[in-house]
């Protein structure tokens, strides 16, 4: 029974050819429908009376033909519903990296004025710097073009861009878009074409010395106290003069000193210890001090005197718990004190400007170094302070010794 069931619905089925064959006529007479409104109605009219009848598709002996008139009928005839759809052109997505937008400060170049020579210095022309330096102007820091704080874009004479290596960083405040420096052209593979060793400064408390050019690069430093120990000038060692002068020695495996005095015929051993600190930065007076942020330190004593300062910058690093400026200038002073049982031991500051008349140290940024400082004075360290002076042209005079001055420290920077 279930067998003569199954094969009577079969023979109702359409073959599949058939209803394939029927499908792709209605989809023909459909799509000439949509040209012509009268096919369209006799569509709807068979489609209507093929309703009764979802087993078998309506069969059309013939496909209807158009009229002539309408043979060839132009797309844009149709009615926009029958429009076809115009296939989209694919296009290659492409990424485009957008940068963020940068505002481009408009710099101010500080004038030019002739740099006066250096008042009664003891030997002129001591040293020069070796090679050609020229003017140039800061334009940014970092540079666009290698974003180091250490490298920075200048303009020349010939309004050409160059990429001056920066050493001193800011200096507090006095290396900014707009400062003059003198640079020195650099031989050989460099990544910058120029090193910054000179700035020019030009303030009211410079006095008779205004405008001035202060040391940018560290290594003038040591390079200065090295010449004036082998020419020995400096009174304070003359009694060394007889023991050999070692640079960069090494005392212990945390502790390597600037110049050490070594004897040969004791076995090389150390007679004295010298240290070199660098100090580029003064203080204000508070009726001319600059309005900007940074290091401005004022010197309230009247009649006003500028003195140098050091250290300076930020409490950016740890010492004992304490936040301070340079932890390693710390602890060379405790390293000297700590051998001045087997040798003298000396911390040399030389002011590299000269518009200064004193130096000390700069408790406002660095009480912790301050402290240290005064305490090691009273332990035996000694100190001394020397004074250069430099020209355009990159000649350096030898000023002789300034003034070492230790103020008492407040009670609140004795506790921090």
């Amino acid at each position: 029974m279930y067998v003569h069931r199954f094969a009577t619905f079969r023979q109702s089925l359409p073959s599949s050819m058939a209803l394939r064959r029927s499908l792709r006529q209605r989809s023909a007479i459909t799509d000439q429908a949509c040209a012509t409104p009268t096919l369209a109605s006799q569509l709807s009219k068979q489609l209507a009376s093929d309703a009764h009848d979802t087993m078998q598709p309506p069969a059309l002996a013939t496909e209807p033909s158009l009229p002539s008139s309408q043979a060839s009928i132009n797309s844009k005839t149709l009615h926009p519903q029958c429009q076809p759809k115009a296939k989209r052109a694919k296009t290659k997505k492409t990424s485009v990296k957008t940068t963020k937008k940068e505002e481009v400060a408009i710099v101010i170049p500080v004038q030019l004025r002739p740099v006066p020579p250096a008042i009664n210095p003891e030997i002129p022309n001591f040293y020069s710097i070796p090679g050609q330096l020229t003017w140039g102007t800061l334009m940014k820091r970092p540079s666009k073009h290698i974003r180091s704080p250490y490298v920075g874009d200048a303009t020349l004479p010939d309004d050409s861009e160059a990429l001056v290596h920066v050493p001193g960083l800011e200096m507090g405040g006095l290396v900014v878009p707009g400062s003059r420096l003198r640079l020195l052209k650099k031989t050989g593979e460099t990544k910058t074409g120029y090193s910054t060793e000179l700035v020019f400064v030009d303030e009211p408390e410079s006095g008779a010395a205004r405008p001035a050019l202060v040391a940018h690069n560290p290594l003038l430093a040591n390079r200065l106290i090295k010449k004036a120990l082998h020419d020995g000038i400096i009174s304070e060692l003359s009694h060394l003069k007889q023991y050999e002068i070692k640079a960069e020695a090494k005392i212990t495996d945390s502790f390597r000193v600037d110049f050490a005095y070594r004897d040969p015929g004791d076995g090389m051993a150390i007679k004295a210890l010298v240290e070199v600190k660098s100090v580029c930065l003064a203080d204000y007076n508070p009726e001319t001090c600059p309005d900007r942020s940074g290091a401005v330190f004022v010197n309230p004593v009247t009649p006003y005197q500028r003195h140098a300062l050091f250290p300076y910058g930020r409490s950016g690093q740890k010492f004992e718990g304490q936040k301070v400026v340079s932890a390693r200038a710390i602890k060379h002073v405790q390293h000297l004190i700590s051998h001045r049982g087997d040798a003298e031991a000396y911390l040399l500051f030389l002011v590299t400007r000269g518009d200064c008349t004193a130096m000390r140290p700069c408790h406002e940024a660095c009480p912790v170094f301050a402290r240290e400082l005064r305490q090691a004075v009273a332990s035996g360290l000694k100190v001394l302070v020397y004074n250069v002076s430099f020209n355009e042209d990159g000649t350096v005079d030898w000023c002789g010794r300034l003034p070492f001055v230790l103020p008492e420290l407040e009670q609140s920077d004795i506790e921090s």
